[in-house]
């Protein structure tokens, strides 16, 4: 089966995503901050003038917003593929236990967000 025709049967289901959404976002996040969590930005070889706070003290901003930019993008990426192994496992699990590991996951996203 094509990728194009996966994806259809996928969107044709009946699909409720506030049973698990939490799920997928909870993993995504935690292996999220797990990566880049501890990112340092030392400025290296700086011979220009100061013109910012942050340069002046030896912070490299553009380390700091590609580090940003890519902790985005990893961010959703895992959360497509988990939302994906998630999709595929619902028919293996009960609706009952579903909705426990999504309240478990909603407890550590907002652990993690407002730690």
């Amino acid at each position: 089966m094509t990728l194009k025709k996966q994806i259809h049967s996928l969107l044709n289901e009946d699909v409720s995503f506030r049973d698990f959404i939490f799920l997928p976002l909870f993993f995504a996040l935690s292996l999220t901050w797990y990566f880049f969590h501890n990112s340092t930005f030392p400025l290296e070889q700086f011979q220009g003038r100061s013109i910012s706070l942050a340069t002046s003290e030896g912070i490299d901003i553009v380390k700091r917003v590609s580090t940003y930019y890519k902790g985005i993008g990893f961010f959703l990426l895992l959360a497509l593929l988990f939302a994906w192994i998630v999709l595929r496992l619902k028919k293996f699990t009960s609706s009952s236990d579903l909705v426990v590991l999504n309240s478990l996951s909603v407890i550590g996203f907002c652990t993690i967000f407002f730690n």
